[in-house]
């Protein structure tokens, strides 16, 4: 019968190819799709995807990068107050031409 130490997962060694030590199966994460394990050990994963999180173009993960602007957060309140005003005309702009489509689809059928 057959245990948990007994089972390949368990007794099979493997070599890191990045810190090189020689390291049981577990220590590795198993690709869902293929069912093999990984070539670095959990450990080297684990610090290469911070430094990859750290280069990302959007920086770590605890900043936030827009690239639209807030109205909310503009601090001149006469340039805010424009600026929602403008949002408004926009948005009122589409609702109308929106409206428009639609009435003349209805017409049309």
């Amino acid at each position: 019968m057959n245990t948990m130490e007994d089972t390949p997962l368990q007794t099979e060694m493997r070599q890191c190819p990045c810190c090189h030590r020689q390291l049981p199966l577990t220590e590795f994460y198993v690709n869902a799709r293929t069912g093999k394990p990984d070539s670095r050990c959990k450990a080297c994963r684990r610090q290469a995807s911070r430094i990859q999180r750290g280069k990302s173009a959007l920086g770590p993960r605890t900043e936030t990068y827009r690239s639209y602007l807030v109205l909310t957060e503009v601090e001149d309140r006469e340039l805010r107050m424009t600026l929602i005003r403008h949002a408004l005309r926009v948005v009122a702009e589409s609702v109308r031409r929106r409206r428009e489509r639609e009435a003349a689809m209805e017409d049309s059928e």
